[in-house]
């Protein structure tokens, strides 16, 4: 019988695995408020390496929101493995690292007293959430002396009231407040979520002056695939030893957790070493914009073209020669030229981008990068065709063959009960987009008439509900774009890809 995941298994089998082991350095320094695979695998896992360095004296608290049952941790004496694969400067790599960072895990279910308990200890001074999207949200609730309030934003306002009440009022020491959700601000809008809780719950003045000068809500960026369990019945197997661990999670080797701060945080903050993937900066908007427009703006102009090259996946279109030339051509000549002045380290970050698109261990479904196909079309790629055009008076050639795979992709194959659908390969799939039925609507019937598919896509390309600038203003992007799609309904994306490619 395989041993599990435990403090005596770690001691005995992984001596240098994890450093924290003496009740001195399992004091609580950090509050997290989720138990989330992405908190798990990039947070935590930071925290641990910055633990194993010896920059860091102090353990995680976990407060799990929603359910009362934290065995699945305590079973396992709160440790977990986190198994890196994928690439890394083009070479595969299989890496583990045992997480031992947490000393232990609270349900505010349940256990909601304890939780404030935390809010009264001066050292836990970093709090972390992840709350999701659905759970970030704004919704009025008056507080209850015993139960915990049900949204996140709202525990965060009862806890920090917690700490003022009991630590001196204005003398209170404040908070690092890191916000990891996927939310343009988030710090900053955490921060609203929180004083409108406390102006509802006629919270004093006092305590709303507080939150404001002694608390820092600092915008994060963080990114990390994590794609979840990846070993069969759980069962963890290195250097010779097995165990089951029934938290364990893959993770490629990419991390990044950007966080926004001035001197104060980064002093604070400062067991994040330089070179470090976890790091604060005066500016996170360059790490927004290298990320928006290389990372997710390849991959959304890649969504239609690697359908129309037969691709499911992104690993698809780079194990294919032409898609994964015209990638990575698309990056390095088309979108860096576009954001080189606005931000830095763009070579190594379109590398590692390459690297991601390459991880056998992560199989990202083309179909899933089209969700919302429009709104993503609009927010990562418009801008780069208006920057490149003022930049070098001309077109950029792979981003226009892009934009007409978006326009071939929305051309429906039929219409069920109001519902269009695309086919391939005798597999009905439908369209996931709220701009759906405007664009396949449009578009429907245009296959076998150039001039009408010209016709639409102009009259789409200057539909301000679509996208934000009018593109028929950029000189001869029309033409092109719309040459391009005849070409692909005539001749199939792999010959256009081949014709663009060989000039």
């Amino acid at each position: 019988m395989t041993n599990k995941l435990s403090q005596s298994l770690l001691k005995a089998s992984f001596p240098n695995s994890g450093k924290i082991t003496s009740e001195s350095t399992r004091l609580p320094r950090i509050i997290q408020f989720g138990t989330g695979m992405l908190l798990r695998a990039l947070p935590d896992f930071l925290i641990q390496e910055a633990i194993d360095q010896g920059r860091l004296n102090g353990s995680v608290v976990i407060v799990k929101s929603t359910g009362a049952d934290v065995s699945e941790f305590s079973n396992q004496d709160n440790l977990y493995t986190v198994l890196i694969k994928g690439l890394r400067n083009g070479q595969q790599v299989q890496e583990h690292k045992i997480i031992s960072c947490v000393s232990s895990v609270v349900s505010a279910v349940d256990n909601w007293s304890v939780v404030l308990q935390y809010a009264a200890q001066p050292a836990v001074d970093i709090l972390i959430s992840n709350s999701t999207e659905a759970g970030f949200i704004y919704k009025p609730e008056i507080f209850d002396e015993q139960a915990a309030p049900s949204t996140f934003p709202a525990k965060l306002t009862r806890y920090l009231y917690e700490r003022f009440r009991l630590l001196g009022e204005m003398d209170a020491p404040g908070l690092i407040i890191l916000p990891t959700e996927l939310i343009s601000e988030n710090g900053l809008v955490l921060r609203s979520f929180v004083e409108r809780h406390a102006e509802h719950n006629l919270l004093p003045e006092l305590f709303i002056n507080w939150l404001r000068i002694k608390n820092y809500f600092c915008n994060t960026l963080v990114d990390r695939i994590v794609p979840g369990k990846c070993e069969p019945n759980d069962v963890i197997q290195i250097n010779g030893v097995s165990y089951t661990d029934k938290l364990h999670t893959a993770a490629e080797p990419y991390a990044l957790w950007a966080i926004e701060g001035d001197e104060a945080i980064k002093e604070k903050l400062s067991f994040f070493s330089e070179g470090s993937a976890a790091f604060v900066t005066n500016n996170l908007e360059p790490y927004k914009e290298r990320k928006l427009r290389i990372l997710n703006g390849s991959n959304t102009f890649m969504a239609g073209l690697g359908w129309q090259m037969d691709c499911t996946t992104t690993y698809d279109t780079m194990m294919l020669d032409q898609t994964r030339i015209y990638t990575r051509q698309l990056i390095f000549e088309e979108i860096i030229p576009t954001i080189e002045k606005r931000c830095a380290d763009l070579e190594t970050f379109a590398n590692e981008t390459l690297d991601r698109f390459s991880n056998p261990e992560i199989r990202y479904p083309l179909q899933t990068i089209a969700r919302g196909y429009s709104g993503k079309m609009n927010n990562r790629n418009v801008e780069t065709f208006f920057r490149y055009y003022e930049i070098k008076g001309q077109l950029p050639v792979l981003s226009c063959l892009g934009l007409a795979s978006f326009f071939v992709y929305y051309i429906p194959a039929g219409c069920d009960n109001g519902v269009y659908y695309m086919m391939r390969d005798g597999v009905k799939y439908n369209y996931h987009d709220d701009k759906a039925e405007l664009l396949c609507s449009l578009l429907s019937g245009v296959s076998s008439n150039p001039e009408m598919l010209k016709e639409k896509i102009q009259e789409i390309l200057k539909n301000n509900s679509i996208f934000s600038r009018d593109l028929t203003t950029l000189p001869g992007l029309l033409d092109v774009v719309a040459r391009f799609a005849s070409q692909i309904l005539e001749t199939g994306m792999p010959r256009v890809l081949r014709g663009v490619l060989s000039k």
